[in-house]
Order: structure tokens, then sequence, then C-alpha cells
């Protein structure tokens, strides 16, 4: 084989590479779009879907309650980070709507109590995810120290608990309380996440904490 044969062999395989690969992360990015919905519908209140009346919110709430757990159901489907921070934006405000409608509306469809029971739901629902990338916060750490959890952290984690327990405790069980509290557990678990970023050096310097959850997302590539 000639030189200019070999060098057009060698072009015409490069070629051959960089289509194939031009078609692998284009259905990779496809996928990422698709992958993220799981074709779980998300209702909208304002929709002709659904009556401005108590059957149409209580028919809506139904809806979007069972959008969240097909969402919940898919979340260890989910594959990199991307995929992961756009599954995220799909339902990270639990029934906006209903929020809106509480705020809006003048024919008091919602009652204070409603509101605040769904306010509570949606809480404990994102307390879930705050969970998964506290985890994940940990599984950095754990690969980074070469395996092992450093014992330091293992102490303060266990002093952290034992704060967390207390500090967001409740004892009355008026929908109002309820939501207080799970909204202070929402925040320290944001606290305690981000005072674990510097470990991992989020924040775009080492050993400098992040600056908010989102700042944490974007950051922080979140493994299989």
């Amino acid at each position: 084989m000639s030189f200019e044969e070999k060098v057009d062999t060698t072009m015409l395989r490069s070629s051959i590479k960089l289509l194939a690969l031009l078609l692998l992360l284009s259905v990779g990015v496809g996928s990422v779009g698709k992958a993220a919905s799981f074709d779980c519908d998300k209702p909208t209140l304002f929709s002709s879907n659904y009556e401005q009346s108590r059957e149409g919110i209580n028919l809506y709430l139904s809806d979007w309650f069972g959008y969240e757990e097909c969402m919940f159901n898919n979340i260890d489907k989910i594959r990199g980070f991307l995929e992961f921070r756009a599954y995220l934006n799909e339902f990270y405000i639990c029934a906006p709507d209903y929020t809106v409608a509480f705020n809006e509306w003048k024919t008091d469809l919602i009652s204070e109590r409603d509101y605040y029971d769904n306010k509570d739901f949606c809480n404990e629902k994102n307390l879930v995810k705050l969970d998964k990338i506290l985890n994940a916060i940990w599984d950095h750490i754990k690969h980074l120290s070469g395996g092992e959890i450093p014992k330091n952290l293992l102490l303060q984690q266990r002093a952290w608990l034992s704060f967390y327990e207390l500090s967001c405790h409740n004892d009355d069980d008026h929908p109002y309380s309820r939501n207080q509290s799970s909204f202070c557990k929402q925040r320290e678990y944001e606290f305690r996440i981000l005072s674990l970023s510097r470990y991992i050096g989020e924040g775009g310097d080492s050993g400098w904490p992040a600056q908010s959850i989102d700042d944490l997302l974007n950051y922080m590539s979140i493994k299989e």
C-alpha cells in the first residue's frame, strides 16, 4: 500500500469514528431530555382540565402527587450529573400552582389548614431529595479520602444528627407547626450539605463551601 493510500485509509477511518461519535452524542443528548421526565404527566391547575372549585383543586393535588410519586420512583434510573440536574428541575417546587391559587384566588377554595398540610407534605418530599444530595457528598468525601470517611467527620455527623433531631422537634399536630418543623429540617439539611461541600472543593476554590445548593449542583458531578 502506497503512502497516499495509507493516508486516505487513515482519514477515512477517522471520518467514520467522528461520524459515529457525533451520532452517539446526538442520541445521548436526546436521551437525557427524554429520560428526565420518564413519561410522568406534570399537571397544571390553571389548565382547562381543572375547574376552579374544591373538587378541581383536590383532583389537581391528586394528579400532582401522582406525578411526584412517578418521578421519585424513577430517581434511581438517573445516570450522570447533567441528567440528575435536569431531573431535579422538573419537580423541585411541589404543586406550585396550588401556592399561587392560595395567595391569589378570592373564593376561599383553599383553607389555611389545607394549605399548610400541603406545604408540610412538600417539605417532606424535598427532604428525600436533599438526603440524596447529602449521600452524594459523602460518596465524594469517601472517594477523595481513599475509601474511608475521616473520623473527625464521622464525629461531626453524629453530633449534627443529634442537633438536627432536637432543633426541629415538633409535638404539635397542627399543620402550621408541622410545616415549620419540616421546613426547619430542610434548612438544617441544606446547611449541613453546604458545610460539607468545603471538603470536596466546591464553590470554585478548594477548601471553601459552596454558596447555595444550586451552586453546589452546578459544580458537582453526581456519580452513578
